[in-house]
């Protein structure tokens, strides 16, 4: 018989595993692990037999992770779409830059547009990006720099033009 200190070691490594397969990295999957623990303490009184624990766990976790996963694919989805000038529409010389705008933007690649979204749009520092997408700031800084580069570049080939 197992104490409830391994019982608990247990349920988290099989947790973590679950999560893990299907997350594909251990920052995302330990991320997972800990919403479905909060959603497990919650929800704990609802279990009708502890023999199922583990089982009922390993679904609170497959079922967070789906959720993360289409909540993902929504926000790349519509991150596409979303405008960083504020400018009045009604004029069509505002709507056609906001169109040069997005066509810029599209250029970028995904992770370095969302670097982008995280930093211009939600007003997050280096450091908070960098735990949020799991990788070094001197990372960010430097994907940073690279997209504003190219956004110059962009930008001086439209200027030239008009």
């Amino acid at each position: 018989m197992m104490n409830q200190s391994e019982l608990l070691d247990r349920l988290y490594a099989q947790m973590i595993a679950v999560s893990y397969r299907i997350m594909g990295n251990k920052s995302d999957a330990l991320d997972i692990v800990q919403e479905s623990w909060l959603k497990i303490i919650q929800k704990y009184e609802t279990l009708q037999d502890p023999d199922k624990l583990f089982h009922w766990a390993s679904t609170i976790v497959r079922r967070t992770a789906v959720n993360e996963i289409r909540r993902r694919e929504i926000r790349r989805k519509t991150e596409g779409r979303w405008v960083r000038l504020h400018m009045p529409l009604n004029q069509p010389d505002n709507m056609l830059k906001e169109l040069e705008w997005q066509e810029w933007m599209d250029a970028l690649d995904d992770e370095t547009r969302r670097m982008f979204k995280y930093k211009y749009d939600l007003g997050l520092k280096d450091l908070e990006i960098a735990e949020r997408l799991g990788m070094p700031t001197g990372t960010v800084k430097a994907r940073l720099h690279r997209g504003k580069r190219q956004l110059m570049k962009y930008t001086n080939m439209y200027h030239s033009r008009t």
